[in-house]
């Protein structure tokens, strides 16, 4: 494809995001459900074809998945030793799919499970939620170099989501994702502590705990923390050892400039509900989003406490879709204002510029197919 075809597919795609942001907001009767479908219906249509048939030379992990996948097919060596689930999926898909549509495959489904707990949850403003979850650098990465990642964190949504109002006993198979992606256990201990914020006043001390641990440790440097816990898993238990030496790399994944934009937004995703404190009663019974919101907070703990490593990314990118869903929910169905309705239009059209102008999506050749 010519240089300026490319870079017109790109500006097509931040001009389509943000035209529809602001009408997708104002969403509201019935009647407006049609355009509400059509405007889904487009942007997944859109996304799924310029993201999903890139050049297998686009971000920094296609060009290892296309390769792993070709060994399936011409029987060679896999370097890439992947997931057990992750391993049948590239089988199963091997003998009859060409690489390049398993490519558009993983990115489509990812884009079906966000439209699955939208219908599943009812919510208002669809393609607002689709925006929202593609709006952020996170979620365009999950969809491109993160595709196991990305795989793994929406169907867990999906799954969290259709399990959320049944007994207990079936919630194990919301770690189901796990196989494709290991990095999904920790969404294991994040259910486990959700349970603990019920009230409002736990909500918020949890939320002010991880604004404490992003500033203390993009002040300090963790070594001195890492080398302790080295130390004290390694006469525990290996497997723990383990987990700490994950910890410790230092490979230098992101910059400065992204980790702290990576911490902003976990903390907006998770505190602007608290702007809104006199709803919190009407909210409060709104279970469903408390149990989202809940485990949003655990993740943005969690990836607070562990902001020193340049790994941390992955306990972020486990809960983004999570709390990316809790945002696009609260903001569709409580928020009304249309000043707050302003505010949101600024913060995700600030963030669409800011991700799709990032060397990340500027470097990718999209719908190379032609």
């Amino acid at each position: 494809m010519l240089l300026w075809q490319n870079e017109l597919i790109h500006l097509l795609l931040i001009a389509c995001a943000i035209f529809l942001v602001y009408p997708s907001l104002l969403i509201k009767s019935h009647r407006d459900q049609y355009f509400d479908f059509a405007s889904l219906g487009f942007l997944v249509l859109l996304f799924s074809l310029f993201l999903g048939f890139r050049s297998i030379h686009s971000g920094a992990d296609t060009y290892n998945y296309v390769s792993y996948y070709l060994t399936f097919i011409e029987g060679g060596v896999r370097e890439f030793k992947f997931e057990p689930l992750f391993y049948l999926i590239n089988r199963l898909f091997s003998y009859f799919m060409p690489p390049i549509y398993f490519i558009f495959f993983l990115t489509i489904v990812q884009c079906l499970f966000i439209v699955g707990v939208c219908f599943k949850l009812k919510i208002k403003s669809k393609s607002l939620t689709f925006i929202v979850f593609l709006a952020f650098l996170p979620g365009l990465d999950m969809m491109t170099n993160g595709l196991r990642q990305g795989l793994a964190s929406y169907l867990g949504m999906y799954l969290l989501v259709f399990l959320i109002d049944k007994p207990k006993k079936y919630k194990i198979i919301m770690l189901f994702p796990v196989f494709i992606h290991y990095s999904y256990a920790l969404m294991g201990l994040g259910l486990i502590l959700s349970s603990f914020l019920k009230k409002y006043p736990i909500k918020m001390l949890s939320y002010l705990v991880s604004i404490i641990f992003f500033t203390f440790w993009s002040l300090f440097s963790g070594e001195m923390l890492v080398k302790f816990l080295a130390g004290l898993s390694l006469s525990i238990n290996p497997l723990a050892y383990d987990l700490v030496k994950y910890l410790m790399l230092q490979d230098g994944l992101f910059s400065s400039f992204v980790k702290i934009y990576f911490a902003a937004i976990s903390l907006l995703l998770t505190g602007f509900y608290f702007l809104f404190r006199d709803i919190r009663y009407i909210v409060q019974s709104d279970k469903v989003f408390n149990a989202l919101f809940s485990i949003s907070l655990i993740g943005n703990l969690l990836y607070s406490a562990v902001f020193f490593s340049e790994y941390s990314y992955r306990f972020f990118y486990v809960f983004y879709p999570i709390q990316a869903l809790s945002f696009a929910y609260f903001s569709g169905k409580y928020v009304d204002n249309i000043y707050w309705k302003a505010v949101i239009f600024f913060i995700i059209v600030l963030n669409i510029l800011i991700t799709y102008s990032t060397n990340t999506f500027l470097e990718m050749d999209l719908l190379s197919i032609f």
